[in-house]
């Protein structure tokens, strides 16, 4: 009887190493538009935000240097997607930050940001 309790517990333990991997994969962007502390002359039309899986875009936003709110022509979509594109409304010379969250197929929060500056 020992015996048995002692491979059920092994064969436990050892599924659940072989399926770990998986549950706490998380996806991550895999590209996007503008670079983290890019400083730009002119700026894309569009957006572009890749994430290495399917997510659903929660929110995104954008603030300038005081923290005001940039307006942004950004709706929810209601899919999940691998890749997302947001039109760059027109911006003044400064320095602003983009602000995103996203949820994972497991239904994990992927939070992320960037900051650039437009001269």
């Amino acid at each position: 009887m020992k015996m048995t309790f002692l491979k059920i517990t092994l064969a436990t333990i050892l599924t659940a190493s072989f399926l770990s991997p998986v549950a706490t994969a998380h996806t991550k962007v895999q590209s996007a538009t503008l670079e983290d502390g890019g400083v730009y002359q002119t700026l894309p039309d569009v957006f572009e935000l890749v994430f290495a899986q399917k997510v659903g875009l929660a929110t995104f936003s954008m603030k300038d240097s005081q923290g005001k709110k940039v307006d942004v022509d950004f709706t929810p979509p209601k899919s999940r997607e691998a890749k997302f594109s947001i039109p760059m409304p027109e911006l003044k010379s400064g320095l602003y930050e983009m602000t995103w969250r996203a949820v994972s197929k497991d239904g994990h929060i992927v939070k992320g940001s960037l900051s650039f500056t437009v001269q």
